[in-house]
């Protein structure tokens, strides 16, 4: 099974609707990394490294559950209305140590059930 890592940046006052939306579909753990946006009108007085709180959402799942995860965090959150609320992409992962086989044994059958 191929997995990658779907990466979500998101605002912290939104992170629980897309850990909900991704565990909903399928996803079973997060590693949430807190940081702070200073987007392309940053300016290097410290005044302006107050940026906005946001959270990086890290989910490492099969590629094929990835595309499904993608898509509703994009209806939920990249709508017109709220375009610039979450940026959401994968990167494909070729190996991969650390995790206990018997889980991922588990996740897989869980995965085929679920398609």
């Amino acid at each position: 099974m191929k997995f990658v890592a779907l990466i979500v940046v998101i605002s912290t006052k939104r992170k629980k609707e897309a850990i909900t939306i991704a565990k909903e579909r399928g996803a079973e753990s997060v590693t949430i990394i807190k940081g702070k946006h200073l987007g392309k009108k940053f300016n290097s007085s410290l005044k302006n490294l107050m940026g906005e709180s946001v959270c990086l959402l890290l989910f490492l799942i099969p590629r094929k559950l990835s595309l499904k995860v993608i898509k509703d965090i994009k209806k939920h959150f990249c709508s017109e209305k709220f375009s610039k609320d979450a940026i959401v992409f994968t990167i494909p992962l070729s190996h991969i140590e650390g995790l206990d086989t018997d889980e991922i044994h588990q996740f897989e059958n869980k995965i085929r059930n679920m398609m």
